[in-house]
């Protein structure tokens, strides 16, 4: 089954990881032929997880069960994130910025966000620790990265849409989004629209999709999509 799946801004690159299969696969003809990315890092019995690369497939950042790596020639080599950088813990979403500087990693466990600026390099990460109780689902940002927003699979207060508009330095919780358990969450290319979806809203009736118009600043249900259980969306975020 496939995890992740991102594509590059004219859709000839396209990167996805396989979860059962435990493979990172790769299409440079528009999605037309795949194979398995045999650069791809060796991580014996580990799982690859989210992925995601700039708009020219150059940079890319891949988290998995056991740490994060980069690259920054299309996946043909990779760097490992050293431990004291982010912590070789299992991370379930990575984001990148068009032009590959903004680089943020979120685990699936614990209330931390990593993030980088200078490429997704070994030394360029740094820590923002939220009170977000449950862990992280999902992780987006916009075009040029100012614009991040990271969503957990939790229900509680502080377990709803957290926002940084200032490349991840400094995050907060978002407006009046509800405290559902979110699964994904993306952003427009300016980062003005935002929309996340919940597996389940705690009711046992699935949820529905939640969209801002606003940076995040208020939200809002679609209501002619509820009751629905949101696994993965996505939205149109070229031409750049």
């Amino acid at each position: 089954s496939c995890f992740c799946i991102r594509v590059s801004s004219t859709g000839e690159l396209r990167i996805a990881t396989g979860y059962s299969s435990n493979k990172v696969y790769f299409s440079n003809a528009f999605g037309t032929n795949w194979s398995v990315l045999t650069t791809a890092p060796n991580i014996s019995s580990n799982i690859f997880k989210g992925v995601d690369l700039s708009s020219t497939g150059q940079n890319m950042l891949l988290g998995t069960s056991a740490g994060i790596y980069s690259s920054e020639n299309s996946g043909s080599s990779w760097t490992k994130i050293s431990s004291t950088q982010a912590p070789w813990i299992n991370y379930q979403s990575v984001a990148v910025s068009a032009d590959g500087i903004y680089q943020t990693a979120v685990p699936q466990s614990g209330s931390k966000i990593y993030v980088s600026n200078n490429y997704g390099r070994d030394g360029s990460w740094a820590v923002f620790t939220t009170t977000q109780s449950s862990g992280w689902s999902s992780v987006c940002m916009s075009r040029d990265g100012a614009v991040q927003a990271a969503v957990g699979a939790g229900v509680g207060a502080s377990n709803r849409v957290w926002i940084s508009v200032n490349s991840g330095v400094t995050w907060a919780l978002a407006g009046d989004s509800p405290p559902i358990g979110y699964e994904t969450v993306i952003a427009s290319s300016s980062g003005t629209v935002l929309l996340t979806g919940a597996y389940d809203n705690n009711s046992g009736k699935g949820a529905p999709l939640y969209r801002s118009v606003n940076g995040g600043a208020t939200w809002a249900p679609i209501t002619a999509l509820k009751n629905f259980s949101w696994g993965d969306i996505t939205m149109n975020r070229y031409p750049w």
